[in-house]
């Protein structure tokens, strides 16, 4: 039969060992986290919209919004991608239009 301080050194190293886990996980998933919202840019969400509709993107550029051409409820962005020029009109709830400019 185990000794009240065998007991006792036991359930410590398992506290050490689960607050470990706690740490360690808690470090995967702050990591996990910033890899994730490093990704969601501008360019990224509008370059996916526009493969989604059909269209190639490889390796998107740059994406800026045209501001004399946005109005309420409809961003104008466009996007450049290695293989052509995108002009995409962002309107909720609905497919983006999207013009082929070059």
């Amino acid at each position: 039969m185990a000794s009240n301080d065998e007991v006792g050194r036991f359930a410590d190293a398992s506290r050490l060992r689960d607050a470990g886990m706690c740490v360690g996980g808690a470090a995967l998933c702050l990591v996990a986290a910033g890899t994730a919202l490093a990704q969601d840019t501008p360019m990224s969400i509008i370059a996916a919209q526009v493969r989604m509709q059909g269209h190639t993107c490889n390796e998107p550029r740059r994406a800026e919004r045209d501001m004399l051409a946005s109005r309420p409820h409809e961003a104008v962005w466009t996007l450049t991608c290695e293989n052509a020029t995108y002009r995409v009109t962002l309107v909720p709830d609905m497919a983006a239009r999207i013009e082929v400019k070059k």
